[in-house]
């Protein structure tokens, strides 16, 4: 079904696909949960709406795509070999702050 949306946890998967795919460092293992911990509320909220993540997915995966580049240059600019929990807390704030997908509905990026 075209309006199914799939459960906070597929969604953040495919999110978290997107940031690595956007990253050209590796990750520390504690920096894997900053993401999920920051917008886990609100994906809840916004995947209650049917047809939610077909209309913003597009936009979410790219602004995560974004993510991984911004945190790989975050990690280059410190001279860091791998993309750590304190990289992931700076690019996460620099992204949630200009994120702007489909405010109108909700945001998906707080």
């Amino acid at each position: 079904m075209p309006d199914e949306n799939p459960t906070v946890d597929e969604a953040l998967s495919q999110v978290w696909e997107a940031i690595k795919s956007g990253a050209t460092l590796p990750f520390s293992d504690d920096a894997l949960p900053v993401v999920p911990d920051r917008v886990r509320p609100s994906f809840e909220e916004r995947l209650k709406v049917a047809g939610a993540w077909t209309r913003a997915s597009r936009n979410v995966l790219a602004a995560s795509r974004q993510l991984g580049i911004i945190a790989t240059a975050i990690a280059t600019l410190r001279r860091e070999t791998v993309i750590n929990r304190d990289v992931m807390e700076n690019a996460t704030t620099l992204v949630q702050g200009e994120c702007r997908i489909d405010e109108r509905e909700g945001r998906w990026c707080t």
